[in-house]
């Protein structure tokens, strides 16, 4: 059955690497694309889920721990996805992406890129000795040339991303932003226990680039004593065992919690049991120049005050203009440690503050707007469709 004869389009998402149940990719995309009838598929790494969630099928395949096992990997995301009978390949990575063009070439789908970070930065900086970063960087962006060339439509989280690309490709190009879906409760007012104590939080993946060393030397410099850090989230190079010995070594461990990662419907409520948020990423990636963590709305709408790094362009300028935070240098352990101080000591500025960035995501940074414009997107694309097959 075609779709001009009634059936709903078939979007197949293609994950070398996203979790099933990604924020961005599960929670927002996909279960929106749901709900306004499209037939959602998700092509990812098997850890055990069942094959349906919350409407999305899953197609598994086995995944791969190092990087070149994800290089071989690819063959099995293809066989995966090939399965899937689709009418868009919808990929989130680099090496999906690749899956994605030959998928197109051999079944004549529409292809989607969706574009989450730079990755040429991300790969040089990361894997590569900073004299070579340069010549890595132009490598990566002339390889994906031709690429671009194969896919129909890209899908940029922000728009900072496209530096990636060439600016022939823009006309291919839509911003999707990742803001922060805006739950049954986010209506209620957050109302906090007033027991003189003041939790932060940091949600979300750290490690030493996103400034856990930092944090803990500001928490030992802080002169409050009723300041605490709770860390919610996995340690991604694995230094768990430093922070916590480190934190044992600055005396603050009594007020150090960290929890692993928690069901994504329970993180507003974990985010509105605590005071103030914390974002700390050093500046020693591109990508956190540019960065638009997930975590910063979801503090805005728990009402919490804000600590921002100052040399991140895009969250510095929103926190600027919605007046919800402080923006302070965060490899400074000296400067962290003065605006705990100044949050910690004035319940005041932190509800002012907190309302401030509440307002705004009510009002705009949220996902409401972003879902109706993916849905747009792709019902032009079933028109599309439907024309070609008329």
């Amino acid at each position: 059955m075609s779709v001009s004869e009634g059936r709903p389009l078939r979007i197949c998402f293609v994950s070398s690497a996203h979790p099933s149940d990604d924020k961005r990719v599960h929670y927002k995309q996909a279960m929106s694309l749901v709900r306004a009838g499209f037939d959602v598929t998700h092509v990812v790494r098997d850890t055990g889920q069942p094959e349906m969630v919350d409407g999305v099928r899953l197609v598994k395949f086995e995944g791969a721990k190092s990087l070149w096992n994800r290089a071989m990997q690819v063959f099995r995301v293809y066989k995966a996805a090939r399965s899937v009978p689709a009418d868009v390949y919808h990929c989130n990575e680099v090496d999906s992406w690749l899956v994605g063009l030959f998928l197109k070439r051999k079944t004549g789908a529409k292809l989607i890129f969706d574009i989450h970070e730079i990755y040429s930065s991300n790969f040089a900086e990361n894997r590569v000795p900073r004299l070579f970063r340069p010549l890595v960087m132009k490598l990566f962006r002339l390889a994906f040339r031709p690429m671009v060339r194969g896919t129909d439509h890209m899908i940029l989280a922000k728009q900072s991303v496209a530096v990636d690309y060439p600016e022939s490709s823009r006309e291919k190009q839509i911003v999707i932003s990742n803001y922060v879906e805006l739950d049954d409760e986010a209506a209620v007012e957050p109302v906090r226990a007033d027991d003189g104590q003041c939790v932060m939080i940091h949600l979300g993946g750290i490690n030493r680039q996103r400034g856990w060393p930092q944090m803990l030397e500001a928490f030992a410099l802080a002169k409050s004593q009723h300041l605490s850090i709770r860390v919610i989230g996995s340690f991604w190079d694995g230094t768990d065992g430093e922070f916590l010995d480190r934190a044992r070594e600055l005396g603050v461990a009594d007020r150090v919690e960290h929890k692993e990662w928690i069901p994504y419907e329970t993180v507003p409520a974990a985010t509105r049991a605590c005071h103030i948020g914390l974002i700390m990423f050093q500046p020693v990636l591109l990508n956190f120049t540019h960065a638009m963590p997930h975590k910063l709305f979801d503090y805005m709408l728990a009402g919490l005050p804000v600590i921002v790094p100052d040399f991140a362009v895009e969250v510095a300028q929103i926190v600027r203009e919605t007046e919800a935070g402080l923006i302070v240098d965060v490899s400074d352990p000296a400067a962290i440690a003065e605006a705990f101080d100044r949050l910690a000591n004035d319940p005041e500025l932190r509800r002012r503050l907190g309302e401030n960035g509440r307002k705004a995501v009510l009002e705009t940074y949220n996902w409401g707007a972003e879902a109706e414009r993916l849905i747009a997107f792709y019902r032009g694309l079933e028109g599309e469709q439907r024309a070609e097959a008329a």
